[in-house]
């Protein structure tokens, strides 16, 4: 998926000063894609750990809870 060229631009802005080469605009790609791709693993982490949170206290009903 092709990205706006400024947001690449600030990608590569923000991600320069951790490389000794330079980035290119094809990097600034793959970096954002591999952060979407982080991000969303950890919004499907986030969302199994409040299925079984929920599942837990469906199960055990007696179970002191944080309100």
């Amino acid at each position: 998926m092709p990205l706006d060229e400024a947001f690449l631009k600030e990608t590569i802005d923000a991600w320069q000063p951790l490389s000794r080469e330079p980035l290119t605009m094809a990097d600034a790609q793959e970096i954002a894609e591999s952060m979407t791709g982080f991000f969303a693993a950890l919004a499907r982490c986030a969302k199994e750990a409040r299925t079984r949170s929920r599942l837990n206290r469906t199960d055990n009903p007696n179970a002191q809870h944080d309100q």
